[in-house]
């Protein structure tokens, strides 16, 4: 074969560098993430009242324990979007299908060692939580065993899901995610009211993953027609460019997962399966608020790939801190409207026996500037810069928490202790050292960096902040208006403040020339 590259001409109307895409991803991945939350409120609800808090707990253990096995597919599946970014945008069809079958090779075998995992989980629980989990280990096993072997079938085709990202089609990803959601949410909620269990939902769920990434794989081929697998193509060169670099990929968001596994460990053993249960619904609230901006975040990667291979660094330094800016005005407004009114919230979604106010706020405070800052970590990974501070991470956030740890072990556990054992290791590793490395290698002074991201957002959500708690403290025996009137609040202030302070005349200008040709179009 010819050592010549193969290329090939992209389609005329096709923008390689994912921009002009930016924002209909963006509003596909929010609107099937919508579709996402709602399924995660109405399912916890369903299973506590047929099943009980124990079985909730249960079904929670079940899902932290099998996502310790995500830690098996070494980042290499999903960072593929990046090499498939880079190839398209050189027009190089030879690196495409090399970086393709090679990763796809990698995933048969990190699929394959992710089932032995689940297998011997399968037969070490009853070793290992039998004193603790009594009764329902049987059940916990049979519940892991079938979630594992999902997640297997995902390791083992997860280069279809790069390769729709590094084609810029996060929306199709994101739909066919939105879709098996859905129908998997609707037929566990048939099972739970003919009196369906925990393995029941577990099958659901199963098949849900077997049909959604056959979906996958076919859509993956029709958008990218260039993608070819074969034997040739896998190259021992190119296995170690993306193991090397899905590895730190890999270590890169292990931190908070090692925190939030052992966490959840410790508490289930500490405190119980019932304490879990209470514990994961603030978190879950946080989680979705993260996963909300991180639908946005990780589209940055192939774009911040791109820019960085074009060598344009004064668009790349632009692209950093509007990007985090948008993220910040975005994620402040709610993550203080759900530590002000969260347990509001979880009062009327879960019941007042789940309502732990100090629990939500730690949660929710703590994880701000985390979550605000994965937009720096996102786009380290496109420009492959991320192992360094990965170790970093890993070592800071270790120390921290085995000191917190020692505390927590001495003063005795409380789920309030548990939220901070979680959210101090990762504020200081994800909250600080992340952006300060970032703005080091992007050539931003971390002053310029936070006066630039953070300080309107910040303003005009304090503002936010004290309307919320006006409510709160005038509406506390009326919770659902309470909730209704910060809402509703929240649409009217947040988008005022932004329109005068946050947006810069031209962003304004682009706005308003969209809405424009909307209204011309409907007329």
């Amino acid at each position: 074969m010819s050592s010549e590259p193969i290329t090939s001409k992209p389609r005329h109307d096709e923008d390689l560098t994912g921009r002009s895409r930016l924002t209909v991803n963006v509003l596909v991945s929010w609107l099937s993430y919508f579709v996402i939350i709602i399924t995660g409120f109405i399912l916890p609800r369903m299973i506590d009242n047929n099943m009980g808090q124990a079985s909730l707990g249960i079904w929670d253990f079940a899902w932290s324990l099998v996502n310790t096995l995500t830690f098996m597919g070494l980042g290499v599946g999903s960072s593929i979007n990046r090499y498939v970014a880079l190839h398209r945008s050189k027009h190089d069809e030879q690196a495409l299908r090399q970086a393709i079958s090679t990763v796809s090779c990698i995933q048969v075998i990190i699929g394959f060692m992710t089932f032995l995992a689940t297998l011997a989980l399968f037969y070490l629980l009853p070793i290992l939580y039998s004193d603790t989990l009594g009764e329902h280990i049987e059940e916990l096993r049979w519940v892991i065993f079938l979630l594992g072997i999902g997640l297997a079938i995902q390791m083992t085709v997860d280069v279809f899901r790069g390769i729709l990202t590094g084609c810029h089609r996060f929306d199709i990803h994101n739909w066919i995610n939105a879709a098996f959601r859905l129908l998997t949410a609707v037929f566990m909620i048939i099972s739970l009211i003919i009196g369906g269990t925990l393995f029941e939902l577990s099958l659901i769920y199963l098949i849900g993953v077997i049909i959604s990434e056959l979906i996958r794989a076919k859509m993956a081929y029709k958008v990218c027609p260039e993608i070819h697998f074969a034997i040739q193509y896998i190259k021992w060169e190119t296995a170690k460019e993306m193991l090397t670099f899905g590895g730190k990929s890999f270590i890169f968001p292990m931190p908070q997962l090692i925190i939030q596994y052992a966490v959840n460990i410790l508490m289930l053993g500490a405190l119980g399966p019932a304490a879990l249960a209470i514990f994961a619904r603030p978190f879950s609230l946080v989680q979705h608020i993260k996963t909300f901006l991180v639908k946005y975040q990780n589209i940055l990667t192939p774009t911040a790939a791109v820019l960085y291979a074009n060598n344009d660094g004064a668009e790349l330094k632009n692209y950093f801190l509007d990007n985090t800016r948008y993220g910040a005005a975005l994620v402040i407004p709610l993550l203080l409207f759900l530590a002000i009114l969260g347990d509001f919230l979880i009062h009327i979604w879960m019941g007042p026996h789940y309502v732990y106010t100090q629990l939500i706020i730690v949660l929710a405070l703590g994880r701000l500037l985390p979550i605000v800052q994965g937009s720096a970590g996102r786009i380290l990974v496109g420009l492959n810069l991320h192992g360094r501070i990965a170790f970093y991470n890993i070592f800071t956030s270790l120390f921290i928490f085995s000191v917190g740890f020692a505390i927590v072990e001495q003063s005795g556990w409380s789920l309030e202790k548990a939220a901070w054992l979680y959210v101090v290791p990762i504020f200081f590793t994800m909250g600080f050292l992340t952006p300060a490395y970032a703005c080091h290698h992007i050539k931003i002074t971390f002053v310029h960096y936070i006066r630039n991201t953070f300080l309107v957002p910040l303003s005009c959500s304090t503002v936010y902040g004290v309307f919320l708690y006006i409510i709160r403290t005038s509406l506390h025996d009326s919770i659902i208006l309470a909730l209704l009137i910060g809402l509703a609040g929240g649409l009217i202030i947040m988008p005022l403040l932004y329109w005068n302070f946050l947006l810069t005349e031209q962003e304004k200008e682009t706005i308003m020339t969209k809405i424009r040709k909307v209204r011309s179009r409907s007329s």
